[in-house]
């Protein structure tokens, strides 16, 4: 009678591999990763998207104020609820890397490819997890499953600290599960510091993380507690001291995060749902296909309760929560993909006959289904993105010396860090603006719905709901003024 290989004590049996086995392996790995990697930097370049504000104005123009000393600073910078660690990094690949391009496409290129190749970590983590607790072929089918799947290609290139959190997190779960005696400690070690890393990026992600190392831990203090807590230790106490340098108090944003945004309820200005919002978000991202992805996630449960238990965990903790959004759920979409792998191997099991053929079938299966979920989600691939495309182009153009924006809110826009130019931007929101305020800008970023074209103006092009328009001639200085001191004024 076949027995189900454990998570937390002893490594899985398994047969061993023949030095050209190993090879075939490696090379059908390599090839899903290549795929992953190129599936993820082709939409990526093809469909620019801003799904939402914070991708820029909470990660990416802190960076680019951070390397080049200007950016729209918004309330969480101003108060000190987030950390320079993630904006430090973005920042250094924006230095090292801008002269790839003209105006700001050639970090932006950068920022891309290093966003996209750290996404390629819930592939590696399929790979090896589903390899370790399931049959024979099943980790080389969980990786083509993530490889191919739409969120995750979709959320690969966006610099969003959950989504970032959530590639640190995989690796170091494989490795707070490592069963080689031999490397044990060093592995936990290296999982708490990967541990710290997520949980400091988005604190929400406490539960998960504190459950896995209880579930992998148990009571094993010595040999397993006390590697874990001083890796987490230390990345913890390597934030506290970025927090001391640049906001003055050690821990202020683990702790100031929490109290603005419960005590304070910050977040819920920005929306709230009810508890059951994501099983509904799930179920109309997901369509047809959840019923089908749930019930295999519940054979693969079987095989690891670990990752069931840690999406139960995740998904009740962040349904607590009164804002919510579907980004949130993030790291919910790999251990899903996983645990569909794990069901899917169970399923073809029970009919031996063509077990090669069930697989391909499968396999082919979840990518037309991923294909067809990708085209009904179709309108987030392209949202924003002629505001994007707008402020990039005006990043190449040596003639801007001002930007009003009529009808586009400054949050869905790229900022300074498309815009890669220290000018004023101007929101025209009063209906004598665009004309009052004409001689201060000569490029206009409008909605297609916008009737109030200052005059002098000629349409440049029209794109996703936003048009570009311009006037010949300069800009007449604004002394004194900035956006930001705009933002501070409203509390934004």
């Amino acid at each position: 009678m076949h027995q189900r290989p454990r998570e937390t004590t002893e490594p899985v049996p398994a047969s061993p591999a023949t030095p050209a086995k190993s090879r075939r392996i490696a090379l059908l790995l390599g090839l899903i990763v290549a795929l992953a990697f190129f599936l993820r930097l082709g939409a990526a370049l093809e469909f620019r998207s801003l799904f939402w504000s914070d991708e820029v104005f909470q990660t990416l123009e802190p960076a680019h104020k951070l390397a080049y000393g200007y950016g729209i600073t918004t309330w969480e910078w101003r108060e000190g609820t987030r950390s320079w660690v993630m904006p430090a990094v973005l920042a250094g690949v924006m230095r090292l890397s801008e002269g790839l391009g003209p105006g700001a496409s050639g970090y932006l290129l950068a920022i891309t490819i290093c966003l996209c190749l750290l996404s390629l970590s819930p592939v590696l983590f399929a790979y090896s997890w589903a390899a370790r607790v399931g049959r024979p072929g099943t980790g080389l089918l969980a990786a083509a499953l993530c490889a191919v799947w739409f969120e995750l290609i979709f959320f690969a290139p966006k610099a969003f600290a959950e989504v970032i959190a959530a590639h640190v997190f995989l690796p170091g779960l494989l490795f707070a599960a490592q069963e080689e005696q031999r490397h044990k400690r060093w592995c936990l070690f290296a999982a708490g510091i990967l541990f710290g890393i997520t949980v400091a990026l988005r604190v929400p992600y406490v539960p998960v993380v504190g459950f896995a190392a209880i579930y992998l831990c148990r009571n094993h203090v010595r040999q397993k507690w006390l590697p874990l807590a001083l890796g987490l230790a230390l990345s913890l106490i390597a934030f506290g001291v970025v927090d001391a340098v640049t906001w003055g108090s050690p821990f202020q944003t683990l702790w100031k995060g929490v109290w603005s945004n419960v005590a304070q309820a910050k977040s819920v200005q920005f929306g709230a749902a009810p508890w059951y919002a994501y099983f509904g978000s799930l179920v109309w991202v997901w369509s047809w296909g959840f019923p089908l992805i749930a019930y295999f996630a519940a054979l693969g449960a079987k095989r690891s309760p670990l990752l069931f238990w840690l999406v139960a965990v995740l998904f009740l903790s962040h349904s607590l929560l009164a804002h919510k959004e579907y980004r949130f759920l993030y790291l919910l979409i790999p251990l899903t993909c996983v645990l569909v792998a794990l069901g899917i191997s169970e399923k073809i099991a029970r009919f031996p006959r063509h077990p090669t053929a069930a697989l391909t079938g499968m396999l082919v299966a979840w990518c037309l289904g991923s294909a067809l979920l990708a085209w009904n989600f179709r309108p987030y691939w392209t949202v924003y993105s002629g505001n994007l495309r707008a402020f990039e182009q005006m990043s190449r153009s040596p003639d801007t010396c001002g930007v009003g924006l009529l009808g586009v809110p400054w949050s869905w826009t790229g900022g300074y860090t498309y815009l890669h130019r220290d000018l004023p931007i101007l929101q025209l929101e009063l209906p004598g603006d665009p004309e009052r305020l004409s001689s201060h800008f000569n490029y206009l970023l409008a909605s297609d719905r916008a009737s109030s074209i200052p005059a002098g103006f000629a349409r440049q092009w029209c794109w996703r709901g936003s048009c570009l328009f311009k006037r010949p001639g300069d800009c007449t200085p604004m002394p004194g003024y900035h956006i930001n001191q705009v933002l501070q004024q409203r509390g934004q």
